[in-house]
């Protein structure tokens, strides 16, 4: 099954196996995920949001459905198609949660908190980051995703780490 979610969270259909007319994903660390879908071409388009999310749901024999990849996929390019047969479809190209990462940069002035740590535990430095970009640490409210995401606390482990930052994607620093 895939789940379709709105931009918002809200769970908007389920498509069952069969409902579509083809699937290819893959999951690669420190990697964008990718999700390639193609729906049939009546498929109701106001359901394909952009920022809307996919999760992939399977059981393997009698066993309960379980989100494959621990992953929800975003939605980003939903195109009408014709395949060789003149069949209408949508196809659609979706990113997993990791991509926003990749694509968000550290959008604050060189020489402040938020873009240079000094001597910062280095799981605790990516939590920073984290949380300084994507949580409620950050100064713009409309980068706050913490209702959507989750970012574990502090250790005390872990090697000490100097870094400045500015202007540069979150994923690279």
């Amino acid at each position: 099954q895939l789940w379709l979610y709105s931009a918002g969270g809200q769970l908007l259909t389920v498509i069952n196996d069969g409902a579509f007319a083809g699937i290819n994903w893959g999951l690669r660390d420190l990697e964008a995920g990718v999700l390639e879908l193609v729906l049939p071409g009546d498929f109701d388009r106001s359901l394909l949001q952009i920022d809307g999310q996919i999760e992939i749901h399977r059981a393997v024999g009698y066993g309960a459905m379980k989100r494959e990849g621990d992953t929800a996929f975003f939605i980003r390019q939903p195109r009408p198609s014709t395949d060789a047969n003149g069949i209408k479809t949508i196809a659609l190209t979706a990113y997993s949660a990791f991509e926003l990462v990749d694509r968000r940069i550290v959008a604050y002035d060189a020489a402040t908190s938020y873009t240079s740590k000094v001597g910062i535990l280095w799981p605790n430095f990516i939590r920073e980051i984290m949380d300084e970009n994507f949580g409620p640490g950050a100064v713009d409210v409309a980068r706050n995703l913490s209702p959507w995401l989750t970012i574990e606390g502090d250790t005390t482990w872990g090697t000490a780490y100097t870094k400045g930052f500015a202007w540069r994607k979150v994923l690279n620093v």
